[in-house]
């Protein structure tokens, strides 16, 4: 992916899925993810939201489904992108091709499609290129997979998607360590730390506990 992507203006919302891609992948040019981080790292965070999915679809809630779809998506969309990847999705798609699971998959209890996540994840995260991964076809099994996760909430894959993309499309932050972290799970800076708990020394909230009396005086 030698260009990148545009990303829509904030009043557009984009509905397809290769215009999501486009636009996620636009936002994470813009906050330095994709030069300033690596596969591995987004990959890291793609497990992160993978536990939520797996809490969604093993306790049954729509709502956690849908938001574990759309993150664990958005995480392997950057870190394809970090990995010089082909596009997960195509312009020329049909969005047909991703409504209905495969029927191996339709068939699955959620507890079997936990399993087959896991699987297709671990793969992922153990090959050390993961741009070889989509030329075998297995980011796109991985995107099957999550499909057939959208279909036991209810929704599409490009619902899922969008849900996510409406939550973080105007989301501030900063890079730490090859990782975006959102601006509300900042550590607090030296600067700001002197201001609130006093100028020149910079103490912790748990060093601003009150001091016990003193009943010698």
């Amino acid at each position: 992916m030698s260009n990148i992507p545009h990303i829509l203006s904030s009043t557009i919302v984009p509905r397809s899925l290769y215009a999501l891609e486009q636009s996620i992948l636009g936002w994470a040019h813009e906050r330095n993810l994709i030069k300033g981080s690596t596969c591995r790292k987004q990959l890291a965070k793609t497990c992160e939201e993978f536990g939520e999915l797996a809490a969604g679809l093993n306790k049954g809630k729509r709502a956690l489904i849908m938001d574990g779809v759309g993150d664990v998506l958005v995480t392997l969309i950057i870190a394809n992108g970090c990995a010089g990847g082909e596009y997960l999705f195509s312009s020329e798609e049909a969005e047909n091709d991703w409504i209905a699971p495969a029927p191996q998959v339709r068939s699955m209890e959620a507890s079997e499609l936990v399993h087959e996540l896991v699987r297709e994840l671990a793969y992922i995260c153990r090959n050390s290129e993961p741009a070889d991964v989509y030329r075998t076809g297995r980011m796109k099994d991985m995107v099957r997979a999550l499909n057939a996760a959208s279909a036991f909430a209810g929704a599409s894959l490009a619902e899922c998607l969008l849900t996510a993309w409406m939550e973080i499309k105007d989301r501030k932050g900063r890079m730490v360590d090859g990782v975006f972290v959102k601006q509300e799970d900042l550590p607090l800076d030296s600067t700001v730390q002197a201001l609130v708990y006093g100028s020149g020394t910079v103490r912790s909230p748990e060093q601003e506990a009150p001091v016990p009396p003193d009943h010698n005086c």
